[in-house]
């Protein structure tokens, strides 16, 4: 009677382990408004499966989101200028640390329930600073939206500039004169500095006329 020869398997080694915190790691790199399951899945060495396991893409996201507002730094604290500049100031870092958040932020309505107890005790500081809650709210919506609004141009120049690098994607497209937005790091937040300082100018005038 003859033998089959079996060839012997390979060992493949032990199944590579992760956890919900190496899944957000990855999308956090990738970028919230880019990271995909397959992508994320790659990365990590499993099946695309496997992560579903954990998560689906739209809890990756409230994770991901979660952890963006347990570091958010903003403590209510101070008179109302310095409340306004430290929200402002601190949104544009979360949005520096957390890449595509700002896009989130402004496409997502759900995304700002993460933020609701930062942006009430916010709201209640400036009421505490003798602003209607009308006033209050509107101040906070209207920071939020600016700086967002200005990370996010800043940081899709970027990303054009780094797939047509070295060449400048707008040189040429638009006269020197015209003002484009600011891409820089340091010119992006003195771009959003500048129209902060107006906010609270402008908001200081009226409390003065009506004063």
């Amino acid at each position: 009677m003859q033998t089959t020869s079996r060839t012997p398997r390979k060992r493949t080694g032990p199944k590579p382990s992760f956890d919900k915190q190496d899944v957000i790691h990855e999308a956090l790199k990738l970028g919230l408004d880019r990271f995909t399951m397959s992508e994320i899945a790659n990365r990590l060495g499993v099946a695309t499966s496997a992560l579903y396991r954990i998560c689906s893409t739209k809890t990756l996201l409230d994770f991901c989101l979660e952890q963006a507002a347990e570091h958010f730094p903003f403590s209510p604290t101070g008179d109302w200028h310095h409340l306004v500049r430290d929200y402002a100031r601190n949104t544009w870092l979360i949005c520096e640390n957390y890449p595509g958040i700002e896009n989130i932020l402004l496409t997502n309505p759900r995304s700002h329930r993460h933020f609701k107890k930062h942006l009430a005790a916010l709201v209640s500081a400036l009421i505490t600073e003798g602003f209607s809650a009308d006033e209050a709210r509107n101040i906070v919506e209207l920071v939020s939206t600016i700086t967002v609004s200005i990370h996010l141009a800043a940081r899709a120049y970027r990303l054009a500039e780094e797939r047509v690098s070295p060449v400048d994607p707008v040189k040429g497209v638009y006269p020197e004169s015209f003002p484009l937005p600011a891409h820089e790091r340091e010119e992006s937040w003195s771009h959003l500095n500048d129209k902060i300082d107006l906010i609270i100018d402008g908001l200081s005038a009226r409390r003065a006329a009506a004063a």
